[in-house]
C-alpha cells in the first residue's frame, strides 16, 4: 500500500517510450544534444554512477545500460539529472526520457517528465520542455 502511494505521488511512468520516423541522422541528433549540454555515457559496466552537487552535498544517480540504446544525460535544477535513452534504426528514433532517482542508496526509480511540476520537481518540467523541443527538432524536415 505504501509503495503504491509513493509511486502515485511521483507519477512514475516506466513506459514513456516514443517512436517516430525522422529524416535527421544520428549525427544531427548528437549535435543537437551536445548543443543542449547533454553528455553521452560510455558504459564501462552494465551501470554507471553519476554524481552531482546540490547545496554543497553530493547527489548520486545510478544509470543502467539498455542494450541497443545510447544514454545521454544533463544536470538540471537541484543537482538532478535529465536522461534520454535513444535508439536509431532505419530512420526510426526510439526515445525514452526520465529523471532518475536513487532512494535509500539502492533503489533506482525513473520519474517521468511533467508539463506542470511544483518547485521542488522543477527538473521534471525542464525535462518535459526539452523533450518537446527534441521531438519538434526530429519532426522538422
Amino acid at each position: 500500500m505504501y509503495i503504491s502511494n509513493l509511486l502515485t505521488i511521483f507519477s512514475l511512468n516506466f513506459g514513456d517510450m516514443q517512436s517516430l520516423k525522422t529524416d535527421k541522422s544520428y549525427k544531427d541528433l548528437g549535435y543537437w544534444l551536445r548543443k543542449k549540454k547533454f553528455t553521452r555515457i560510455e558504459f564501462q559496466d552494465k551501470s554507471e554512477y553519476i554524481s552531482t552537487y546540490w547545496l554543497n552535498q553530493p547527489v548520486t544517480f545510478k544509470l543502467k545500460e539498455v542494450v541497443g540504446f545510447e544514454t545521454w544525460y544533463k544536470e538540471a535544477f537541484g543537482g538532478s539529472l535529465i536522461v534520454f535513452e535513444i535508439a536509431y534504426d532505419n530512420g526510426e528514433m526510439k526515445i525514452r526520457g526520465y529523471c532518475p532517482l536513487l532512494l535509500f542508496g539502492f533503489w533506482s526509480m525513473k520519474l517521468s517528465f511533467k508539463k506542470k511540476a511544483g518547485f521542488i520537481f522543477k527538473y521534471r518540467k525542464e525535462g518535459y520542455r526539452i523533450r518537446e523541443e527534441l521531438l519538434e527538432f526530429l519532426s522538422r524536415s
